[in-house]
């Protein structure tokens, strides 16, 4: 039987939803593409601005990962680690395997 954890389905698809009018209303970024159709080299615009977005996000992943999954005076280590290594993965240096 499904169950909706913590509201994720609610949220993800709200979040698609929203999304979807604001990407078909400001359309592709200018300059990404040649006029051929190959992509061109964008470097992104505030490195400062791109460390405080993932640290943004990293913070909020962990705080709704863990205390979803408890209440305050439970928290358990192993989400946290759990957590901790989930975000740490996710743009690991270490070389991927091309499937």
């Amino acid at each position: 039987m499904f169950h909706d954890f913590a509201g994720s389905v609610v949220v993800h698809a709200f979040g698609g939803w929203v999304a979807l009018p604001a990407v078909l209303l400001l359309g592709p970024r200018h300059g990404r593409y040649h006029k051929d159709g190959h992509i061109a080299a964008h470097p992104p615009s505030s490195i400062p601005f791109l460390a405080l977005g993932a640290w943004v996000l990293a913070m909020g992943w962990f705080g709704f990962n863990v205390m979803s999954a408890q209440t305050l005076d439970k928290i358990s280590g192993l989400v946290a680690v759990n957590s901790l290594i989930a975000m740490s993965a996710v743009r690991s240096p270490l070389p991927r395997l091309h499937v």
